[in-house]
C-alpha cells in the first residue's frame, strides 16, 4: 500500500487527475501534484490535495524519503547534478507497449532524457520557463541505455529533450559512444536544425538515427521576432531536410498557425513553405499561450477561452488581431489537408518507407 502518490498535472485532463486525486485520498493515501501547470496554476488543485511541489520535484522528494512531511505549496530547487538521479523504474509500466509507431518501428521501445530545459526563450515555449538547461553527462546516458538494453531488450529509443544537439560537442560524443559500445539501437531525438550540421547529420545516422523532430514555428521573419524565436536561414533549413533525408533521416517539422501577429496571408506563406520542405511529416499546432510563459503573461488579457482543457494546441484560445478563431481553425485544416493530400508527398512517402523498410 502506498503512503504518497505524486500526480503529473496536465491541463488538457486535470479535472481528470483530480478525481483521480479525490479517489486516492478516500484510501487514506496522501497525494501531493507536480509538473507545469500546477506549480503556475495551484489554486485550481489545492481544494483536492494534500501538497503541491512548485518547480522540478526531486529536490523535496529526497527530503520526504528522509522523513519531511509535505504539506500546502513547497517550493522545489532545482538538481544541479543530474547524474545523481536514479534511472526511471519502468517496471510498474505497461512497458511492453510503449512505441514511437509510425516514426520508428522497433520495439520495445523507451524515452530517455539526457537534459532538461533549452538555451533558448521562444517566447511560446514552456520548458526555458519551468526547467533550467543543464546536461546530464555522456557516460551516464550511456550507462542508461545500456541498461534499458539488458534489463528490457531495448530495441529503440526516444531523446525526449528539447534540446538534443544544443550542444554540439557533447550531441557527438554520445553518438560516437554509440557506435563504439555496438549498441545497435535505432533511435528520435528533438532539436533545431541549426544545432546540426552535416559531420552530425552523418555520425547520427551512424549511430542509428533515423528520426529527427525540428520546431519550424513559421515561414515569415516578423512573426517569428515577435515571438522571440531565433530564426534560422531558408536556404539552411532546405539543405538539411534534403540532406537527411538522402541520409535516411526522416525529419518531422512543427508549425504553429496563429502567432500573435500573423495574417491569413502569412499562414498560407507557411503552409506553402511547409509543402516546399517536404518534410516526412508536417504538424500543424494552433498558437496556445502556456502558464508560465512570456507570451501568457503578455497574452493574459486576450485569452477568451476559460476551460483549461481547451488549451490542447489544436483550439483557439486566444484573440487575434487579423484572424477570427474560426479562421484559424480553418487555417489549421488547411495547412493538414493540402500539406498530405499532394502527389509530391506521396511519392516522398513511398520512397523513404520502402527505404526503412529495406535499411532500417
Amino acid at each position: 500500500r502506498q503512503d504518497i502518490v505524486f500526480i503529473i498535472s496536465s491541463m488538457v485532463d486535470y479535472t481528470n487527475e483530480i478525481n483521480w486525486a479525490k479517489k486516492i485520498r478516500e484510501d487514506g493515501i496522501r497525494v501531493g501534484f507536480i509538473g507545469v501547470f500546477a506549480s503556475e496554476k495551484p489554486e485550481l488543485f489545492q481544494a483536492h490535495c494534500d501538497f503541491i511541489i512548485k518547480g522540478e520535484p526531486e529536490e523535496v522528494a529526497q527530503r520526504i524519503a528522509h522523513g519531511f512531511i509535505p504539506e500546502g505549496i513547497i517550493e522545489s530547487k532545482a538538481l544541479k547534478d543530474l547524474d545523481a538521479l536514479p534511472f526511471p523504474d519502468w517496471e510498474e509500466f505497461p512497458h511492453q507497449q510503449f512505441s514511437y509507431i509510425p516514426a520508428l518501428k522497433e520495439k520495445p521501445f523507451f524515452p530517455i532524457l539526457s537534459s532538461r530545459g533549452c538555451v533558448f526563450s521562444c517566447g511560446y515555449c514552456p520548458y526555458p520557463a519551468f526547467y533550467a538547461y543543464r546536461m546530464r553527462s555522456v557516460d551516464n546516458v550511456i550507462d542508461e541505455i545500456k541498461y534499458l538494453i539488458k534489463k528490457y531488450n531495448m530495441k529503440g529509443l526516444l531523446f525526449r529533450d528539447p534540446l538534443f544537439s544544443g550542444n554540439k560537442t557533447r550531441a557527438k560524443k554520445i553518438a560516437q559512444a554509440m557506435i563504439d559500445n555496438n549498441l545497435n539501437i535505432k533511435w528520435a531525438c528533438e532539436t533545431r536544425m541549426d544545432c546540426l550540421n552535416e559531420e552530425l547529420l552523418n555520425l547520427f545516422y551512424k549511430a542509428g538515427c533515423r528520426v529527427i523532430n525540428v520546431g519550424v514555428e513559421s515561414s515569415d521573419p516578423k512573426v517569428l521576432d515577435d515571438v522571440n524565436r531565433v530564426k534560422i536561414d531558408k536556404d539552411y533549413q532546405k539543405w538539411f531536410v534534403d540532406y537527411a533525408d538522402k541520409l535516411g533521416i526522416r525529419i518531422t517539422a512543427f508549425y504553429v498557425v496563429g502567432l500573435p501577429q500573423e495574417t491569413k496571408e502569412t499562414i498560407e506563406t507557411t503552409i506553402k513553405y511547409a509543402q516546399y520542405l517536404n518534410t516526412h511529416v508536417a504538424q500543424f499546432f494552433i498558437n496556445t499561450p502556456f502558464p508560465g510563459t512570456s507570451e501568457y503573461e503578455r497574452n493574459k488579457d486576450r485569452l477568451f477561452e476559460k476551460d483549461w482543457e481547451k488549451y490542447d494546441c489544436y483550439t483557439p484560445v486566444v484573440r487575434n488581431d487579423f484572424l477570427k478563431p474560426e479562421e484559424v481553425s480553418a487555417l489549421k485544416e488547411k495547412a493538414f489537408i493540402s500539406y498530405y493530400y499532394r502527389p509530391k508527398y506521396l511519392f516522398s512517402f513511398l520512397k523513404r518507407l520502402i527505404r526503412a523498410l529495406i535499411n532500417g
